[in-house]
């Protein structure tokens, strides 16, 4: 933990640098104005770590105020520092191909470049903040020779990165619960980082969480958060909404569907997965619910359909292209061959920056229907 704050405050101190660099033309040459953007920054930079302290204190109107000021500036900085960037890298291959003489001189605008930069930022921050709000119903339709039903449909719902936490809105939860409601589905499965907080806070979500229903029940793994907020805690906190938590195995529903689970946490054990997935009927259609997005060559061929989340699709754009080297699988439904399919959700709530850009929250439906010879 101390290892990964370090990393932290210094990766987003010198980020802020970045940024303070590039609006200093807009302040006054006055000390005290310096001082207090200054004071301003480093606040932010620690903010993180001071709502994550507060909330072991149980705080909560404190807590919740800071985290709402420190992670809406995150979501504001985030684009900020993107954009002072690419101001940055601009000015300065602009003014080598004036000193190489390629071009003519000519005066650069800097206060009116920074100050459009800072309006058009926060014009998309509050524009993320009311799209994180609408959440999308995304429908994935998979034929199977697998699923031996006479019925023609299977309907599974999945809920992805709820990041169930103190900036989390109501009305978004009942939103989303309504969504569910209304496709009637045989199963629902969540696949990790349901939570984002381990307070007593949350259980005002409680009541309208338990309206989450399906005719075969519902099911949960353990994704990254929950372990960072406490696996023992989440699996508590998601029993009590009456999910079935499903760790490290693998059972048969209905006698038609295999349902394989595994924890986030051995996300780097790959010969774990490949028993796992072998330790259930190979004639059943086998649904394999895995946080990340993460598919070793050795697993193909073991599972018809791997549901994952994790990615957020960036959350905010243009971040998907620093995520996307990492998890290739970055949204959507793939083919990986040898009979498997992966569908990675953008999921339905936000991780830090209560905002979304370009990646709306998602309630994925997924429908299963035999393919007839």
């Amino acid at each position: 933990m101390l290892k990964f704050l370090g990393m932290f405050l210094t990766g987003y101190g010198l980020m802020h640098a970045v940024f303070y660099y590039q609006i200093r033309c807009l302040l006054q040459n006055a000390p005290i104005i310096h001082t207090f953007v200054i004071f301003f920054l480093l606040s932010m930079v620690c903010g993180p770590v001071i709502t994550f302290w507060l909330e072991k204190f149980k705080h909560f109107p404190l807590t919740r105020t800071m985290a709402w000021a420190v992670f809406s500036w995150m979501g504001f900085f985030s684009l900020a520092f993107i954009a002072a960037l690419t101001i940055f890298i601009t000015k300065f291959i602009f003014g080598l191909v004036q000193d190489l003489g390629v071009i003519p001189l000519v005066s650069w605008p800097e206060k009116s470049v920074v100050g459009i930069m800072l309006g058009g930022c926060l014009f998309l921050t509050v524009y993320g903040f009311f799209e994180s709000g609408k959440i999308r119903k995304e429908r994935v339709v998979v034929h199977t020779p697998c699923l031996q039903t006479e019925r023609e449909t299977i309907k599974i719902v999945q809920i992805s990165d709820l990041h169930l936490g103190l900036l989390s809105r109501m009305s978004n939860i009942k939103s989303l619960v309504d969504m569910v409601d209304q496709e009637e589905p045989d199963l629902i499965v969540s696949t990790g980082d349901f939570l984002e907080s381990s307070n007593d806070y949350l259980k005002k979500y409680q009541s309208v969480l338990r309206r989450l229903e399906a005719k075969w029940g519902k099911y949960a793994i353990v994704g990254n958060h929950e372990t960072y907020v406490g696996v023992r805690h989440a699996v508590r906190f998601l029993e009590d909404l009456g999910f079935v938590v499903l760790r490290n195995e693998g059972l048969c529903l209905s006698g038609l569907l295999n349902i394989v689970a595994l924890d986030d946490l051995s996300v780097s054990n790959l010969a774990k997965e490949g028993s796992l997935l072998r330790s259930v009927p190979s004639d059943n259609f086998t649904i394999y619910l895995k946080h990340r997005p993460v598919v070793p060559e050795s697993t193909l061929g073991l599972f018809d359909l791997q549901l994952s989340g994790h990615t957020h699709k960036g959350q905010i754009f243009p971040y998907q292209f620093f995520i996307e080297p990492r998890y290739p699988y970055l949204h959507g439904l793939f083919d990986l061959g040898r009979g498997s399919w992966l569908y990675t959700s953008r999921g339905a709530g936000c991780w830090g920056p209560p905002i979304r850009l370009l990646s709306p929250p998602e309630l994925t439906v997924i429908e299963l229907k035999p393919r007839r010879s």
